[in-house]
């Protein structure tokens, strides 16, 4: 167990110095779908493995929310608010107008 926690570390920490945080994009991408699935295991490790991901998860987290099923919306909220602080449960709309906001005022960064 603790030799994959440092052999995760040392890819994020790779991947940070290579491409920055849009290095993790596709990984976002590959870990949305597990936010609706049938499992709530899945979901749980779908949840926590957006959150190791971290800010880079904000974006891609907020923007495919308009398409999310209703689980997936509920586990995707509650990523955002563990990375974000804010309490917009599922909510896709208000989500996105933070989301806008907080692009603009160059706040999240």
């Amino acid at each position: 167990m603790q030799m994959r926690s440092e052999g995760r570390k040392f890819a994020r920490t790779l991947a940070r110095k290579i491409g920055g945080e849009t290095a993790f994009e596709g990984a976002v991408q590959c870990l949305l779908p597990m936010l609706a699935d049938e499992s709530s295991r899945t979901r749980e490790i779908g949840r926590y493995e957006l959150y190791r991901v971290g800010k880079a998860a904000v974006g891609p987290l907020v923007v495919g929310m308009q398409g999310m099923d209703p689980t997936a919306r509920e586990e995707a909220g509650k990523v955002l608010r563990k990375l974000t602080g804010k309490r917009f449960a599922d909510d896709a709309n208000k989500w996105m107008d933070w989301w806008k906001r907080a692009q603009g005022s160059g706040a999240w960064k």
